[in-house]
């Protein structure tokens, strides 16, 4: 009797949990399947496997008008590298962290397309900025930098 009993209460939630995995699963029409094949291309179309190859071409320099904006990300800028905003206006620079910067050997530098330039020593600031203006630091982490956190002049 006490088997039939437990037979009975796996039987009634086995099928009550068969069918509520099956309750939510769409019949999709051809419209969406169109939709979901479009978009399927055009991300492996934007898909690069190499993530440097993009970067490097979009981050040579900062320029005017540009945001630099490090939410819902972990970026760390660290070991050497530091960020420096010389002669430049309406830079927002949002949560990122900047940390373990060392001084660094000047060099020769593209910072645009047609453009190549000698840059100096750096002095471990953290970020640097010269003679630039409306600059927005907003929730950066600075740390362990050799010279300064911020020099700004």
């Amino acid at each position: 009797m006490e088997v039939t009993k437990l037979r009975l209460v796996f039987l009634f939630s086995f099928s009550t949990l068969i069918s509520r995995l099956w309750a939510n699963v769409a019949e999709f029409d051809d419209f969406w399947k169109q939709h979901e094949m479009q978009a399927r291309k055009l991300a492996l179309k934007a898909y690069e496997p190499s993530p440097e190859n993009i970067t490097n071409q979009l981050n040579y320099n900062v320029n005017n008008e540009k945001t630099i904006d490090g939410r819902r990300a972990n970026v760390h800028i660290a070991y050497g590298c530091s960020i420096t905003l010389q002669f430049v206006h309406n830079v927002i620079i949002h949560n990122i962290h900047v940390h373990h910067v060392v001084e660094s050997h000047g060099g020769l530098i593209r910072d645009s397309e047609d453009h190549f330039g000698f840059r100096t020593i750096g002095d471990g600031d953290g970020i640097s900025i010269f003679g630039s203006s409306n600059i927005w630091l907003d929730r950066i982490s600075l740390f362990e930098c050799q010279d300064l956190l911020i020099d700004a002049i």
